[in-house]
């Protein structure tokens, strides 16, 4: 799924560029430990960022991932990791209580509960990065909307804004009734990030008003909401621009 990012740049822009012989420069600086360093790595007119990160006096270097690729792989693995934390559930049995007559309740490992817990809520949030970042880096670099620049719409404008208002402005859409289905669906993904991250107490006389969230927690089917968010970014990804 990972991929790296292709960084092209104009015969102008190449031409701009500083040149010269590696065994000439000043490298001092890039020498020392804890230090990063990022590097554009050209090849054949394919610019590259390459990372540059020294630990115990050993000079380590990758390239850099599209990041929303890279945060919808980690989603995609914490998805695969609550399934597996799913299956195991009933191995993890430490009580047992009997609530009624063929109503009884398995008590969990704590730990093990909250994995579960705290696997889908990892998931959760990387997902919606993952969208949030793909539509950021989507936006054309000279766009304006009402008046709002790229960086003001990156910014103040929520991901519903930008899937339902932005996106049709520059991106042809031809089933809009499909088009609206599909991010209706992530947008209830989204909006449980948001209380998750923004825990806030709403309601009064409660023992806790978050509660609520965590039961939506409990309930969710992370592979389906995977697949749900990677084929909304595929299915923007595939429409023509305007």
């Amino acid at each position: 799924m990972k991929k790296i990012k292709k960084y092209l740049l104009s015969e102008t822009a190449l031409n701009s560029l500083t040149t010269g012989d590696s065994q000439s420069g000043n490298f001092d600086k890039c020498l020392k430990d804890n230090q990063v360093t990022t590097w554009l790595f050209l090849h054949e007119n394919e610019m590259k960022y390459l990372h540059q990160f020294n630990i115990d006096k050993l000079n380590y270097c990758g390239f850099l991932t599209e990041p929303y690729l890279l945060f919808l792989d980690q989603a995609n693995n914490l998805a695969a990791k609550s399934g597996i934390i799913k299956k195991s559930l009933k191995f993890n049995i430490v009580n047992e209580f009997d609530v009624k007559e063929n109503f009884k309740l398995s008590l969990l490992n704590q730990e093990i509960f909250d994995d579960y817990l705290i696997m889908k809520i990892n998931f959760t949030v990387f997902a919606v990065m993952s969208l949030e970042c793909y539509l950021n880096n989507l936006l054309p670099d000279k766009i304006i909307f009402n008046g709002y620049d790229k960086k003001i719409i990156e910014h103040k404008f929520s991901i519903k804004q930008k899937i339902s208002e932005i996106i049709p402005t520059f991106k042809i859409i031809d089933n809009i009734r499909n088009f609206q289905q599909k991010y209706s669906e992530v947008l209830k993904l989204v909006e449980l990030r948001n209380n998750l991250v923004h825990l806030k107490t709403k309601e009064v006389n409660m023992l806790d008003s978050n509660i609520k969230h965590f039961e939506t927690i409990l309930k969710l089917d992370a592979k389906k909401e995977f697949l749900k968010v990677s084929s909304l970014i595929n299915l923007i990804d595939s429409l023509p621009y305007s």
